[in-house]
């Protein structure tokens, strides 16, 4: 029998379709990225000059520089920002024919124990997944850039910031690997839920006129929903592991400042 598909194959393989413009994507980044880092060396190069009171012509190409490298980074964004909404598009209308063309020809019989309506729900994930999608190839690309980069550029102050770097990226691989599957098994245990109410308040307004002449579906119809808020509540309580996340994040910030003021008193 075939496996079933993972929620990351599944991203995988849509980013597959989209290689060129998600390359494109990252190479801006890389570029932005670049010039990120830059900018507070040239800041730093100009307080530099001020505080040494000099105001050569040296100090007005520098502010210049740093200036152009602000717009460029903008335009760099911009860019990568086109180019999403374009993969974006692309995205809603692919499976808006994909599911205007695989509905007719569903086979009755398999389906007959599964509620219709309420799957096709599931193309309201689309415009869910297009706002995420410029998170994942914007914003995420560009943090993990200028955290390598920066990372970098420290360890040319002092060997000292090579281990600081490496005990980061440890650090952030740990979280990520002992709590990213719960999470995303936990967020689409939460999904399902809520599509499974959806599609019982769907079904209820179908036959609405059936429920308003017999009291006994009303409540029935109660004691429904009633179990499916039960069900649901149970799930979005073993959500709780974002609570952890927020603590695993606030020691990381914790112990990386507590290192910088250590390097800094000793050195």
């Amino acid at each position: 029998m075939p496996k079933t598909a993972t929620p990351l194959s599944k991203i995988l393989n849509l980013v597959k379709l989209e290689r060129k413009e998600i390359t494109a994507v990252y190479f801006y980044a890389i570029l932005n990225g670049l010039i990120q880092l830059s900018l507070p060396l040239g800041v730093q190069a100009i307080i530099g000059f001020v505080m040494g009171a000099s105001m050569r012509a040296s100090l007005i190409v520098l502010i210049a520089l740093v200036v152009t490298g602000v717009l460029i980074a903008g335009i760099l964004q911009i860019i990568q920002m086109k180019i999403i909404e374009k993969i974006q598009q692309k995205l809603f209308v692919r499976y808006a024919f994909a599911f205007a063309t695989h509905i007719p020809k569903l086979d009755l019989k398999k389906n007959d124990k599964f509620y219709l309506p309420e799957l096709v729900n599931r193309f309201f994930d689309i415009p869910i997944l297009q706002k995420s999608l410029s998170k994942i190839l914007l914003d995420i690309p560009t943090a993990s850039i200028q955290i390598v980069f920066g990372l970098a550029l420290l360890a040319f102050y002092h060997p000292a910031f090579i281990f600081f770097g490496i005990f980061l990226i440890t650090l952030l691989w740990l979280i990520i690997r002992y709590s990213g599957n719960r999470g995303l098994q936990t967020s689409l245990d939460e999904s399902t839920y809520k599509y499974k109410v959806a599609g019982w308040l769907e079904e209820s307004a179908r036959v609405i006129k059936s429920i308003k002449l017999a009291k006994a579906m009303t409540c029935t119809c109660k004691k429904r929903m009633k179990k499916l808020q039960a069900i649901y509540m149970h799930g979005t309580a073993i959500s709780k592991y974002y609570y952890y996340n927020i603590m695993y994040w606030f020691c990381l910030k914790l112990l990386s400042l507590l290192q910088c003021l250590l390097l800094a008193q000793y050195f």
